[in-house]
């Protein structure tokens, strides 16, 4: 429809009849109306889709799961990682464990538990206006979370789906729940100018779920 919807343009910037530019201008909204439609149903379906594979997965899944794209993720400097001994990891699966319980253990062991305080409801509802600010925020051209979902899908949706996504967080306070938008994909990359092998030249950097990026902000 895309495709069709470009000729149509330079049909109607090629002619010169009145009438048939016209006529050539409602076919062309016609096809924009209608790609809209698809679009909407389409990234309704994908949230959907995608908030229920976050909620269905356990915390720890949801932080380290991403660990595994090492199976399948080519990187342009080859991680190398070495065990308690020194010795280099040639096992992907073994590899993938080491990582994901030091980081486990950096990220879990630094500090104590922190004190999860009063549980309060919010004084007001989150608001439509809020929502399509952070969603303004969304940068264009970056990896997807887990959730599969990029920035540039959400941003330049339908308004129904910022409504979605509003509605969708006040749920969230209103019944006193956690967020079911993850926390995050990790993936492990070699620190630059530093000795391959040790853990501890291995750097995390954690891929958000769009909506939690949205809910951040």
């Amino acid at each position: 429809m895309a495709t069709k919807q470009k000729a149509i343009q330079l049909k109607i910037e090629n002619t010169n009849d009145k009438e048939a530019k016209e006529k050539l201008k409602r076919e062309r909204r016609k096809i924009s109306r209608t790609i809209k439609k698809e679009n909407l149903k389409y990234v309704k379906a994908l949230l959907n889709s995608r908030i229920s594979e976050v909620e269905d997965l356990k915390d720890g899944a949801q932080m380290y799961a991403a660990i595994r794209l090492l199976r399948r993720r080519q990187q342009k400097t080859k991680l190398v990682v070495h065990d308690e001994h020194g010795k280099t990891i040639g096992n992907p699966i073994e590899m993938v464990n080491t990582i994901a319980d030091h980081f486990e253990i950096l990220f879990n062991g630094r500090a104590d538990a922190l004190d999860e305080g009063e549980e309060r409801y919010l004084n007001n509802k989150i608001t439509h206006l809020e929502v399509l600010k952070a969603i303004k925020k969304l940068k264009n051209n970056r990896a997807a979370g887990p959730d599969n979902i990029n920035g540039e899908l959400i941003k330049y949706s339908p308004m129904e789906i910022s409504t979605i996504i509003t509605n969708l967080l006040n749920e969230m306070f209103h019944g006193n729940t956690i967020p079911p938008i993850g926390k995050g994909t990790l993936i492990p990359l070699q620190k630059p100018n530093k000795p391959q092998g040790p853990l501890n030249n291995i750097r995390p950097i954690i891929l958000l779920n769009t909506i939690r990026k949205i809910f951040r902000s």
